[in-house]
């Protein structure tokens, strides 16, 4: 999402105007590090399994939702954490060629998890409600 927003494949700094690129600054892994985040939301992604020591530190110290479609290190600490289908493979999905060429993917089979997409769609919708928002 990042890329394809930005053109930019990681270390965009969030809520920047333009597209602020700073690899060793803006990543997950640095924001942690420093201490910065107050809460975190990971989408199939590992970083208690990756991140150096102060980031994962961090990361245990806040509370975080995981959404993953198998279970990790990450998960299993979470605050709240979501058994997903995994895209490609139980719904729809795409994927990008090392060219940028986007291949569209069919589902081989049916899950008894709803996609990330479901989940981060609910969560909008409630927190929506919770707000007061249209």
């Amino acid at each position: 999402m990042v890329a394809w927003r930005t053109g930019y494949p990681f270390g965009v700094k969030p809520g920047a105007r333009v597209p602020a690129v700073q690899p060793g600054e803006y990543t997950a892994s640095d924001i942690l590090g420093r201490q910065e985040a107050d809460a975190a939301l990971i989408l199939a992604s590992d970083p208690l399994a990756n991140f150096h020591q102060q980031a994962r530190e961090h990361l245990m110290s806040i509370p975080y939702i995981a959404l993953d479609p198998k279970e990790t290190p990450t998960t299993r600490h979470a605050t709240v954490a979501f058994h997903v289908a995994a895209y490609g493979i139980n719904v729809p999905g795409t994927v990008y060629r090392m060219d940028d060429v986007p291949i569209p993917l069919r589902p081989a089979f049916e899950s008894p998890h709803p996609s990330d997409y479901d989940i981060l769609r609910g969560i909008e919708k409630r927190v929506k409600q919770l707000l007061h928002v249209k």
